[in-house]
Parts: C-alpha cells; structure tokens; sequence
C-alpha cells in the first residue's frame, strides 16, 4: 500500500488528496452541465413544439395557430406524444454528456443510463412506450440473480 518512508508517505497522500479533489470538480462540472439539457420535438405537423429540461418536465409549450382546425383529443396525444420523445432522448445525452466529463465511471454512466432508460423508455410513433424496451429495462433492473431484488409488480 505505502511505500518508502515518512516523505513518500505523505507524497502519496497528497497525490490522492489531489485526485480526489480533481474528481469532485469533474463531478460539480457534470452537474453544472446536465442542469443545461433539454431536449425539443415537434409534433402535429409543426404545430407542436415541445421542450422537456433534464427531469423530463415541460419547460416550453408552443402552439401554431393550426391546431384550431385539431380536435381536443387529437390535439392532446399529440402533445403528449411529442413530450414521451422528448423525455426519451434525455439519456442519450446524458450519457454522453457523463463520458465526455468523467469517462472513466463506466459504472455510474451505466446505471444513470440505465435509469433515464426505464423512466422515458423508446416510444414508438404513435407516443406509446415500446414494449421491447420497457422489458429490456425491467428485465435487467429485476435480475433474477440478485436475492435482494425488488418485486416487480406487474409479476
């Protein structure tokens, strides 16, 4: 574990010291960054344009004035549709945004990966999640090796 005497002791403590703190403001950085992404559909042939932040929340709602000839429940699945493709390219970019500020955390990237994934999983055109995603998700978050797992409740 150490080597050498007293001074290279202290040495090697201060080199850790160092990259640990270098650590901590790789991670502040990231932090920093993913309060920055959004992601932006639009839907309705362009009289939907949604913007959802990093949490997957609306932030924007746009309207062109076509969606006048739309009716309500057509006009609402289109909104809710263009807000689940929004949501579901938020991991995309998170987990890119997580390799270029600390590439070396494969373990961490992997699991925020995996969590953006079951929470906006792929849609499919008509805004509905796709269903071979949202088995791969559960799949491997219900990993019947594991004696701690959680029940799934659709089980």
């Amino acid at each position: 574990m150490f080597s050498g005497g007293p001074d290279d002791i202290d040495r090697q403590i201060d080199q850790w010291a160092t990259k640990v703190g270098e650590k901590a403001q790789q991670y502040q950085r990231l932090k920093d960054d993913l309060t920055q992404i959004s992601a932006t559909v639009t839907g309705a042939n362009g009289a939907v344009t949604v913007t959802v932040g990093p949490s997957g929340l609306l932030q924007r709602l746009e309207l062109t004035d076509d969606i006048r000839s739309m009716r309500g429940t057509y006009l609402s699945k289109q909104i809710t549709t263009a807000i689940r493709k929004a949501q579901s390219t938020l991991g995309a970019q998170v987990t890119e945004l997580m390799r270029e500020r600390v590439g070396g955390d494969s373990t961490s990237i992997d699991t925020v990966a995996h969590n953006y994934a079951t929470q906006f999983p792929d849609v499919t055109e008509d805004g509905q999640p796709d269903e071979a995603t949202v088995a791969d998700n559960r799949d491997s978050y219900f990993d019947d090796g594991d004696p701690l797992r959680r029940q799934d409740p659709s089980e």
